[in-house]
């Protein structure tokens, strides 16, 4: 279990350098590894008793996601000089492609087979959270919708906790492209684009075969200006021209500047770094069922630490926040609602 400061998670575990000294021949060497995108190059220097420096320069894993794991195992790595580190949770192929390079790499630098043994015993001491955690708004889930809610909950002046089951942040939204639709008259009035609110409406509700909520989805559309305006006052900025992304039925696709939906999860985690006196997150925490009251009233959750098997209480005040998945994310009830072209891919004719 993480408790993160956001833009590089530091973990509770204690750092202990491997007991007794190691010896390497010193140099720097090289291992080729498949990643989860795609192969890279691992790049390990070794001193004589150290290792100093781990490199994947030409890594294309995923922002976010696989490029998060290979920076905090091999931060692991080096402050503990020890593999016995455990995968980040949700880049586990990245994971063990790091380690196992680095395993390679520490082979070239004749290790011998005793010492190797020492850095591959488990070296995670995790500490343990109380059994109860209290707060004023607990928000379960740490991907773009989570993460949005907590900062807005924050504006409010309220404490909040973020638990989040995987071993980083961002959720989708880390490998989504980020379009945001927004009917935009600053900018579309410069591409001679006519647009308005009703017509994201009724083309949103076009686009969802006519089964969409009404009343939410004029809440989406109408405030999505505002919303977007939100995220520019974060710090996301976007490209001056708008588009139309893949699916969409108009030219109100704001793309951010920077790559990929990771963009947003940027944004975010630096303003939970801003606000850590009463910002938290915990990733690897998998939240398990809710806490009612008498009168059915959600005030808190149960969570577990996916490394200790350890739960623990999070009491909320004010309010809790499930955004735990998108529509996307269930199988099942995409085979339930999915009437068109898609569905034998759902059921796994396709």
């Amino acid at each position: 279990m993480l408790r993160t400061k956001i833009s590089v998670a530091v973990s509770l575990a204690s750092f202990a350098l491997t007991a007794g000294a190691v010896t390497f021949t010193p140099g720097t060497y090289k291992e080729k590894v498949g990643g989860h995108n795609a192969p890279f190059t691992v790049m390990v220097t070794v001193g004589n008793n150290k290792i100093e420096k781990i490199e994947y320069p030409d890594n294309l894993e995923t922002i976010g996601v696989g490029r998060v794991a290979l920076d905090k195992l091999s931060q692991k790595i080096i402050a503990r000089q020890s593999l016995g580190v455990d995968n980040v949770t949700g880049a586990t192929i990245t994971s063990f492609a790091l380690k196992g390079a680095v395993k390679k790499a520490l082979e070239q630098a004749k290790i011998s087979a005793e010492d190797m043994a020492n850095l591959l015993k488990n070296s995670e001491k995790y500490t343990e959270l109380p059994a109860e955690v209290k707060t004023d708004v607990v928000v379960v889930g740490g991907g773009g919708a989570g993460l949005a809610s907590a900062a807005a909950a924050h504006q409010t002046g309220a404490r909040v906790l973020i638990l989040e089951k995987l071993g980083v942040l961002g959720g989708s939204t880390n490998v989504c492209e980020g379009g945001f639709n927004a009917v935009d008259p600053e900018r579309q009035s410069k591409q001679g684009i006519e647009d308005s609110i009703q017509k994201h409406y009724e083309q949103t509700m076009e686009g969802g075969h006519g089964i969409g909520n009404p009343k939410l989805v004029h809440y989406l559309t109408d405030n999505a200006l505002d919303s977007l305006h939100w995220l520019e006052s974060l710090g996301v900025q976007f490209k001056p021209e708008v588009v139309t992304a893949t699916g969409a039925l108009w030219q109100r696709t704001h793309r951010p500047a920077t790559p990929s939906g990771n963009t947003y999860i940027r944004a975010f985690e630096k303003y939970l770094n801003a606000h850590q006196n009463d910002m938290t997150a915990y990733t690897d925490m998998e939240v398990q069922s809710l806490i009612k009251n008498e009168k059915g009233r959600v005030i808190g959750v149960i969570a577990k630490n996916n490394h200790t098997g350890k739960v623990t209480k999070f009491m909320a005040d004010k309010g809790v926040v499930l955004a735990t998945g998108g529509f996307g994310a269930n199988v099942a009830l995409r085979q339930k609602v999915n009437t068109g072209v898609f569905k034998d891919y759902d059921l796994g004719k396709g």
